[in-house]
């Protein structure tokens, strides 16, 4: 399971880091049209598509599949099907260059594949206590913070922050905090700096954190957090987050002057040069700091004095774009996870410690090796060809019964236990192919080469290439 969920997330990692490049790639553009608030909360549909591991299955087409799979199975009620036995002179003719070149290919996957799978183990234990340890340093950093902010900060009365919200906010100062911030889900608190400030700049700090805090900017910081702490093995990762934090604080500073006059976001940009000034910060928990480092400002500066206004149409475009892109990226990632995903409540898996008691059924006509404890077939040797379904779970010994040459030996009615049928039928050797190509995998038990785990096959594959009549 620990194998599977890992694989899962190596998807979805992947797919956030495709979506991520196309963000990044398009944002030139995307920005002359758009709002700064819709390049803050784009990067959710990046969070989601890495968190998200749904899983798609489209039924393949049986003209179109690579490689073949043909079963030995039986119709109770019809004529029986055809069956092609797993035999290595199964193949008439030579296969030409290109399928042979493409089938060096596939060879070579395979190998790959293997390799990976055998690692896979290992890598899952890596991830699953990388990102435990990831969890673990951000809530212990975080409850150290809140310990040593309660320890030096002291709780006042601020009457002036009921004009924004009619929750209960609670207000510290501190002289350890060198810019205003808000903390906390359950129990907001917004912080001050014990710096002297005028009842304008007191205003722009409180107008700024409590857009912060109806933004529920503090709840979108933590599932940034939370998916990092997952993907903490990729890259991109820590570009969306840094990106959250960059563009959190741009979109807010463009929702507060939003309205205002220009003497008005002049008295903001002072306020924050003030806060500024005072001393850099150094907070490095999940929090809303107004005021970060000087080059983050000029930044933040630059896009107040750059600001337009976006149209009700680029609105709801950009709303449908969001859209497409979440709807696609969840798509591809369940596609991919359908694909390349076992589930493993449908996995057969056999122990070789436990080894079955087999039982050979001979007549004139070939011979069937059996397991005596379930009556699963393990091999069917003969000629003409025997065919043999199991139809439910068990099977009584007796039930495997000597048939004659060209008849069908099926249930007794009296067996009521048989869960077997056995039927002995001529082919034409001319329907002994069903396509050109080379057996990948043999009908019946099949020892896994790295696992030596034992796995039951109902069937052949034929590697062949795609497109390949049947």
């Amino acid at each position: 399971m620990l194998v599977y969920m890992f694989k899962a997330v190596l998807v979805t990692s992947l797919i956030g880091t495709l979506t991520t490049l196309l963000f990044t790639l398009s944002k030139p553009i995307t920005k002359k049209c758009f709002s700064w608030g819709w390049h803050y909360y784009i990067w959710l549909v990046v969070l989601i598509s890495m968190i998200l591991p749904v899983r798609f299955v489209i039924p393949e087409n049986a003209d179109n599949v690579t490689p073949v799979t043909m079963a030995a199975q039986v119709d109770t009620h019809q004529n029986t099907y055809p069956v092609y036995a797993p035999n290595e002179h199964f193949v008439h003719g030579e296969m030409s260059e290109p399928e042979t070149m493409q089938n060096n290919v596939v060879s070579r996957f395979d190998s790959i594949k293997s390799f990976a799978e055998s690692k896979m183990n290992i890598l899952s234990i890596i991830w699953i206590l990388g990102m435990s340890i990831f969890f673990l340093s951000k809530i212990i950093g975080y409850m150290v913070f809140l310990i040593k902010l309660r320890t030096h900060s002291d709780v006042i009365s601020c009457p002036e922050i009921k004009q924004f919200t009619d929750r209960k906010i609670i207000v510290r100062t501190s002289d350890k905090i060198f810019s205003p911030l808000m903390l906390g889900i359950v129990k907001p608190t917004l912080v001050l700096p014990e710096t002297a400030m005028t009842g304008e700049q007191l205003n722009n700090v409180l107008t700024h954190e409590m857009t912060h805090f109806k933004r529920k900017d503090i709840l979108y910081k933590w599932f940034a957090c939370i998916v990092k702490c997952i993907h903490w093995f990729n890259p991109a990762i820590y570009y969306v987050n840094r990106q959250i934090n960059i563009e959190c604080e741009i979109s807010c500073d463009l929702s507060v002057v939003k309205g205002m006059s220009k003497e008005q976001e002049i008295s903001y940009i002072n306020t924050l040069l003030t806060l500024l000034t005072a001393k850099t910060p150094q907070t490095k928990t999940i929090t809303t700091a107004m005021v970060s480092d000087a080059k983050s400002l000029k930044r933040r500066f630059t896009m107040i004095k750059n600001k337009f206004n976006v149209s009700r149409k680029a609105v709801i475009i950009s709303v449908l774009l969001a859209l497409v892109v979440l709807s696609g990226t969840v798509f591809a990632s369940g596609m991919l996870n359908g694909t390349l995903l076992d589930n493993p409540k449908n996995e057969v898996v056999q122990s070789t410690n436990d080894q079955p008691t087999l039982k050979a059924k001979s007549d004139d006509n070939g011979t069937i090796i059996y397991n005596t404890e379930n009556g699963e077939i393990l091999t069917a040797v003969s000629e003409p060809e025997l065919v043999a379904a199991q139809e439910k779970t068990e099977i009584n010994e007796s039930t495997v019964s000597e048939h004659e040459t060209n008849t069908t030996v099926t249930q007794s009615e009296t067996e009521t236990n048989a869960d077997i049928v056995l039927q002995e039928i001529s082919i034409d050797e001319s329907f002994a192919n069903p396509c050109e190509g080379q057996i990948s995998v043999t009908f019946g038990k099949r020892e896994h080469p790295i696992t030596k785990e034992v796995r039951e096959h109902n069937g052949i594959d034929i590697a062949a290439p795609e497109g390949t009549d049947v």
